[in-house]
């Protein structure tokens, strides 16, 4: 918006909060949605991002043993 555009429509979708699937939708400014000035008026991208999707239990080095032996 900074740059001159009249608007922008961020569309985020995916698994990003929890298990299920759902899309966040972030709009500033104006935008068309419908008819042949979409065409000429509207540049569209998409970019994929792989994000994290659980935490890993074992550890890198295979080695179990040391995982859980304290300093007890």
């Amino acid at each position: 918006m900074e740059s001159g555009a009249k608007g922008c429509e961020v569309v985020v979708s995916g698994k990003l909060r929890g298990q299920r699937a759902k899309s966040m939708k972030f709009v500033d400014g104006l935008m068309i949605h419908s008819g042949d000035p979409v065409n000429y008026y509207v540049d569209t991208a998409v970019r994929h991002v792989l994000l994290r999707q659980g935490d890993e239990i074992k550890p890198t080095d295979g080695s179990l043993e040391t995982a859980f032996v304290s300093d007890l």
